[in-house]
């Protein structure tokens, strides 16, 4: 979290340094003119739209190779199960530097998942199919969860993620649809499942492409740097010394100059030495503090 500008659960904002965030956050009307965020919304609706039709024509599509209903809605299970694989897996991959990858992964999982229900007929497939299915549409979430903060920061987050939950409702709405007409089209679901393999491969070469550098596909724009409190950058880095010589006052003057005097007070009994030890006190806060960097 800290990576993304996010205050650490508990920590008060004003007991330490003020954490300069790492990546500046697009408002929605930013984060909806950016290729990133259309990207992304691709991948949301893709999967939203083929998942709920496989879901929701699960009993057609089994039908053809001879599965009855009672079977074919059997096949819940394992696909619950692998929903549930596919959340964890892919939630401990965002955190490593694939996260990139992983929209592009979650097509080509999906990819998978249309291939084997358009060409599976023995049991082993079918149970295949039915897992990756589920590894498909668990990954999906966690994958969106992970980026959008990575890709638009976190200040309006929820703006933006209300967005892509809108286009994938609608997508979902369209997916019962995209099926019945597929299989009108190419002669039955299974053959739709084929063709419709298409979109996501596409899909997934964009994705590569395009969010798979890495997660700046969001425009940089020049980040303010927050107020920094002197006190508790003097703290940590006198925190580091383990010289043991008391600092006299003319050496301190400057150094001290508006600090409040709870800060003050313990500096009597200061482990340090001479003007050496100011250099180096002066080093050690400037590596800190990105307001003091450059200034010799």
């Amino acid at each position: 979290p800290a990576a993304l500008g996010q205050q650490v659960d508990g920590a008060s904002r004003n007991g330490g340094a003020t954490a300069v965030p790492t990546r500046h956050s697009l408002a929605r009307p930013e984060a909806l003119r950016t290729t990133a965020f259309w990207l992304l919304a691709t991948v949301v609706s893709c999967n939203s739209v083929l998942g709920t039709g496989l879901i929701f024509h699960q009993t057609n599509l089994l039908g053809e190779i001879g599965y009855s209903n009672a079977e074919a809605a059997a096949m819940f299970l394992p696909q619950a199960a692998g929903a549930i694989a596919g959340g964890l897996a892919f939630g401990w991959l965002a955190d490593r530097a694939v996260r990139p990858l992983l929209p592009a992964a979650v097509m080509l999982l999906l990819v998978s998942t249309l291939l084997l229900g358009g060409s599976a007929t023995a049991f082993p497939g079918v149970l295949l199919y039915t897992v990756v299915l589920g590894l498909t549409l668990g990954s999906a979430p966690a994958v969106q969860g992970t980026l959008l903060p990575a890709l638009f920061g976190v200040r309006h987050i929820a703006s933006i993620a209300g967005v892509l939950s809108f286009v994938s409702v609608l997508s979902s709405s369209l997916g019962a649809l995209v099926f019945s007409v597929g299989s009108d089209v190419f002669g039955g679901y299974r053959d739709a499942s084929l063709w419709l393999a298409l979109w996501p491969l596409t899909v997934a070469v964009l994705a590569a492409l395009f969010l798979g550098r890495d997660d700046q596909a969001v425009p940089q724009v020049p980040r303010a740097i927050e107020q920094v409190d002197p006190a508790a950058q003097l703290r940590h880095a006198l925190g580091r010394h383990h010289e043991t010589v008391v600092l006299q006052a003319h050496h301190r003057k400057d150094l001290l100059s508006g600090l409040d005097t709870q800060t003050v007070a313990p500096l009597q009994r200061l482990p340090v030495r001479g003007g050496q030890a100011l250099a180096h006190l002066f080093r050690e806060i400037s590596r800190h503090d990105p307001l003091l960097r450059g200034s010799g």
